[in-house]
């Protein structure tokens, strides 16, 4: 998320509760859904396919463990953390080379 962190969207949400509105943040990476599933304001979230017509699939061939909608539900990890695996063959072929001397 773009608002300063985990603690700062559960600060948001807090403000967001004790006026009873909802809070429906941007994008459905694991960080927001540990945050989303643990709210009683968030009525859905956004969901993002692995494959969009933005042509941007960086952040889904990086990781694995990304959320998958079934049966129009999203699952969450069972892994430590944030649920997400590192993809390293991925994190080789993005990485900088040194060229030269």
């Amino acid at each position: 998320n773009r608002v300063g962190g985990i603690t700062e969207a559960r600060k948001i949400w807090a403000m967001a509760a004790a006026k009873d509105l909802p809070v429906v943040p941007h994008g459905n990476d694991l960080h927001n859904l540990h945050l989303v599933f643990s709210q009683v304001n968030t009525p859905f979230t956004e969901y993002f396919p692995n494959v969009w017509d933005g042509g941007n699939t960086h952040f889904w061939d990086l990781y694995e463990g990304n959320p998958v909608v079934k049966n129009g539900k999203i699952s969450m990890s069972d892994k430590p953390g944030l649920g997400y695996t590192l993809n390293h063959d991925v994190v080789d072929k993005l990485r900088a080379k040194r060229v030269g001397k």
